[in-house]
C-alpha cells in the first residue's frame, strides 16, 4: 500500500511539475527541436476537460481521455498481487506508445499542431 501511494504521489507531482513548466516556459521538446512533441496540447486538453469543454479538449489533443485511464492503469500495475501478468501491462504500454506516435504523425501531417 505504501508503494502504491508513493508511486501515485510521484506521478501526480511529476504531472504538476511538467504542467507548471509547460504553462510558464512551453514545451521543452518543441523549444529544443522546433517540432511539437507527441503530447503537445495535452495540458490545455486536460484543463479544457476539467472545465467540461470536451470539444476544445479533443481539438487540443484527441487522446486527452487516455491520461486518466493511464494513471489508473499505472496504479493497478504497481499494486502488489495483481492478477494480470506483467507482459500484459507491457503490451498495453507499447500499444499506447504506438497510438500516441501515430496520432502525433497524423497531427503533424494535417498541420494541426
Amino acid at each position: 500500500l505504501k508503494r502504491i501511494g508513493l508511486t501515485f504521489l510521484t506521478i501526480i507531482g511529476a504531472c504538476i511539475a511538467l504542467g507548471m513548466y509547460s504553462i510558464t516556459v512551453g514545451c521543452p521538446f518543441r523549444r529544443l527541436t522546433g517540432i511539437p512533441c507527441p503530447l503537445c496540447g495535452m495540458t490545455r486538453a486536460v484543463l479544457s476537460a476539467l472545465r467540461l469543454d470536451f470539444t476544445s479538449a479533443f481539438n487540443y489533443h484527441p487522446l486527452f481521455f487516455l491520461i486518466p485511464l493511464l494513471g489508473l492503469f499505472l496504479l493497478f500495475h504497481v499494486k502488489k498481487g495483481s492478477r494480470l501478468p506483467k507482459w500484459f501491462f507491457y503490451i498495453v504500454y507499447i500499444l499506447m506508445g504506438i497510438l500516441f506516435f501515430a496520432v502525433w504523425i497524423w497531427r503533424l501531417e494535417r498541420g494541426a499542431l
